[in-house]
């Protein structure tokens, strides 16, 4: 069965407007991002986009077939509900039923690095995962020794002994007493969903605890859906570092020139 990668791109991010074109050694954010995310070798896998503007869709249609380019509405709420909808798109132009496909994967936009093996050692778990469950896997990083723990923009999780997510926060979670970052999980914007989950997931009510962390994950948890979490490692040229603020954009600069070095 079909494993379906979406990749979201807002135009009009909130921190950074219009970073998705923003150029990293010459290349568009956007274009980098894809193209790692093509280079995966995973077998039944299809990578689309789900845009929201004509002209994110004609830098896309370089690397992607017209038809796996997917127009969206630019008002849609989050990149969970656009990826949903995309995918729902997708699979209807197709005549592939939406449940049958074997996950749906939300991959952001904004991860001009991403590691290809190790995605698709991620997505090893999917491909052999029950899709008629209610089930969302996320990957997590080592906490990055050169990275600020007390940095907001950076996503901590907190699991259980199987790997289950109990918690995600921006604060460091677990708190240690010995000021060690060690115990700290740094989390990947990646998410698969079996297709039940994702519906399950983009039909119920915001939840308290996402509107005071601003982490769309913390819905699922409130809503009774499990994420589990699986550890993944990048060679020293590649990073899951996304590309919030403009701080970023100088760090992929700086990432990207250390590799042609």
């Amino acid at each position: 069965m079909k494993i379906l990668a979406v990749l979201p791109f807002r135009l009009k991010s909130a921190r950074v407007p219009e970073k998705i074109f923003h150029k990293i050694n010459g290349t568009e954010l956007c274009l980098r991002t894809l193209e790692q995310t093509l280079k995966t070798n995973a077998n039944n896998l299809e990578v689309i986009a789900a845009v929201d503007d004509e002209k994110t869709a004609k830098v896309l249609s370089k690397l992607l077939p017209a038809n796996n380019v997917i127009l969206t509405d630019p008002e849609i709420p989050s990149g969970t509900d656009r990826v949903y909808t995309a995918a729902k798109l997708y699979s209807a132009a197709n005549n592939i039923p939406f449940q049958s496909l074997q996950g749906v994967v939300n991959v952001q936009g904004d991860m001009p690095f991403l590691s290809p093996s190790a995605f698709e050692l991620f997505l090893t778990h999917v491909i052999t995962w029950n899709p008629n469950e209610d089930k969302i896997l996320t990957p997590y990083e080592s906490w990055p020794s050169d990275m600020d723990e007390k940095d907001l923009g950076n996503v901590k999780i907190a699991c259980d002994q199987n790997e289950r997510a109990l918690y995600f926060s921006r604060y460091p979670i677990p708190c240690s007493r010995e000021h060690s970052k060690n115990a700290l999980k740094l989390h990947v914007g990646i998410y698969a969903y079996t297709p039940t989950a994702l519906e399950k997931f983009c039909k119920s009510p915001v939840s308290d605890l996402e509107k005071l962390e601003g982490l769309e994950q913390l819905r699922a948890l409130n809503h009774g859906i499990p994420i589990h979490c699986v550890k993944v490692e990048c060679k020293p040229n590649e990073s899951f570092r996304g590309i919030d603020t403009p701080g970023d954009l100088d760090w992929a600069e700086a990432f990207a020139k250390k590799d042609k070095a």
